[in-house]
Parts: C-alpha cells; sequence; structure tokens
C-alpha cells in the first residue's frame, strides 16, 4: 500500500495513467492504516494507550453510554497524542482519547435516521484527567454471546502508520474521472493489488482518515441525508423533497475510522466493514458526537 503521494505518482507512471496521475492530489487522501496485534494480558497495556475491544479506560467525566436503557459495546479507544503526530497537520486532536461504542445486539446499518443513538464517539480532551479502566457492563454483551458463554472479543493492541489512499473501484470521484476503456483496465488491475496486499495484512484493513475500502457504495450521500432526518436504503430517499438541498452537503463528510471484520472475531454483517464518518467542520471543532455510522 503506496505509503506517500510521490510513491502513488511513480506507480501511476509506471502504469501509464496519465489521467489519475493528473488528478491524484484530489484522487489520494492521506491517513494512517491502523494495525491490530491480540495482546496476551489487558493489564499490560498502558492506561490510555490505543487498542480494540478490552475495558475502555474512562475519565470520571464521562459516563458508559446508553441506547433503549442498554449498554452500547466498546470498540475501542484511540490515544491521539500517538496518532495525530502520523496524520496531516492539524486534523486530529494533538492529544485525548477518542472512544467507540457500538450497539452489537441490533448492529445497525446507519441508514435509519431514528438508530442515531445506537451508536456513540467520545472524546476525552483534557489529557490530565485521570482515567479508570472500567468493567463490560454484562447488557453490553449481546444476548447470544452470553448465553454460548462467548463473552466479548480478546483485546487487540493498536498501532498506526502513515498511508496514502486510492479511492476504491466504485467510488463516485473515481467514476467521475470518465477514463479510457484501456486506463480504466490499468487502474482496475492496479487497485485489485492494493486490496489483495490489506486483505493479506493478517490484522484487518482498519483505516483511520484517508478513503474507506467501499463493500457496496459512496457512503456520504447516506451520512448527509440520514443525518438529516432521511431514511436512505431502499431508493425513496432521493424522492424526499429535502434531499436535492441536502446532497449538496455530502462531500462535507469525511472518513473517521473504518473498522474491518476481526479475523478470528466480530464480522460486521456478512463479513463487511463499520465505518465512522464526520464533516470536517464538526472534526475540527471536535463535535464528535455528530459522527455518523454506516455498516456495509
Amino acid at each position: 500500500m503506496p505509503r506517500t503521494l510521490d510513491d502513488l505518482r511513480g506507480e501511476a507512471r509506471r502504469r501509464r495513467l496519465p489521467n489519475v496521475l493528473r488528478n491524484l492530489e484530489r484522487l489520494a487522501s492521506p491517513g494512517l492504516r491502523v494495525s491490530a496485534a491480540p495482546a496476551a494480558d489487558e493489564d499490560r497495556i498502558p492506561l490510555g494507550a490505543s487498542k480494540f475491544w478490552g475495558r475502555p479506560d474512562l475519565p470520571a467525566s464521562i459516563e458508559w453510554p446508553l441506547a433503549s436503557g442498554r449498554p452500547l459495546a466498546f470498540l475501542g479507544q484511540l490515544d491521539m497524542a500517538v496518532a495525530s503526530p502520523l496524520a496531516d497537520p492539524d486534523v486530529l486532536p494533538a492529544a485525548g482519547l477518542l472512544y467507540f461504542f457500538y450497539d452489537l445486539e441490533t448492529m445497525p446499518t446507519g441508514l435509519d435516521p431514528a438508530e442515531k443513538s445506537f451508536w456513540r464517539v467520545l472524546f476525552q480532551e483534557d489529557p490530565s484527567e485521570p482515567l479508570r479502566r472500567v468493567p463490560v457492563p454484562e447488557e453490553a454483551v449481546p444476548a447470544a454471546w452470553r448465553d454460548s458463554g462467548e463473552g466479548m472479543p480478546e483485546p487487540l493492541s493498536l498501532s498506526f502508520e502513515t498511508r496514502v489512499f486510492l479511492p476504491s473501484q466504485n467510488d463516485v470521484d473515481l467514476l467521475e474521472l470518465g477514463l479510457p476503456d484501456d486506463e480504466d483496465e490499468r487502474l482496475q488491475e492496479w487497485l485489485d493489488e492494493e486490496d489483495e496486499k490489506g486483505a493479506q495484512s493478517g490484522s484487518g484493513d482498519h483505516r483511520l482518515l484517508g478513503r474507506p475500502f467501499l463493500i457496496r457504495s459512496d457512503m456520504r450521500l447516506e451520512c448527509q441525508l440520514a443525518s438529516n432526518g432521511v431514511r436512505c436504503g431502499d431508493g425513496s430517499e432521493l424522492d424526499d423533497p429535502r434531499a436535492p438541498e441536502l446532497a449538496r452537503g455530502a462531500g462535507d463528510w469525511r472518513l473517521l475510522l473504518q473498522r474491518d471484520s476481526d479475523p478470528d472475531g466480530v464480522t460486521w454483517g456478512d463479513g463487511g466493514m463499520l465505518y465512522f464518518w464526520i464533516r470536517y467542520a464538526d472534526l475540527r471543532s471536535l463535535r464528535f458526537e455528530n459522527a455518523w455510522c454506516i455498516l456495509q
């Protein structure tokens, strides 16, 4: 997977992709690859370190989030002091912890505005605020898992690496290039190879910022419509009289976190992915409560 924009330029030249090369700065998006590794003992993971699953390290000011009176499942936490220096300057907060919660019982798709309370992105801004490792409430574990005795997945330690991500094959921005057939074919071969590299990584294709790997289609319009009260998913959203005006703001959304299905654990739908999106203005203002979640 390309590390820098210069890497992409060199590869585009080698593959004879002149139209892609001319549009690379618009198409390519910097972000972080998130690598996950099993933690033999969660107690050895430092308090406040980045991880998936396990027990969250919460300050007293943050209570465990609920949906319909039931605690949400803890997906993970990201240490901004580690991630931020590797991202685009001034995009992520310089310090603090970012927490992700989601309802594993119902696994909402994010296409229904009524699902808004079934995920939560929380931010602990003050790095000096004391943290304590909080046990996972029993009710946060899906009933089927409790009945089978499985429980929540084992915690995973995280590391970050700077990457530049190309669009997926069905990304709107890529389709709008209108490439000649021969160049489009060479581009698809390149994207297939990049996807295969990600699949062989062993820890899943997790991303912080950058472009998402799309399972189905571009999600920015779905985020814009659903977050503004328009139900999506069956095509009727385009008949909503609010849709044309709302659609103008779809480009404001950007990927916050992409969670791949775990190779040996939780799968999102049928081996899909879970995406958290946020408007750029909300990201810059640290209004993470406005993030929107889509399952594909």
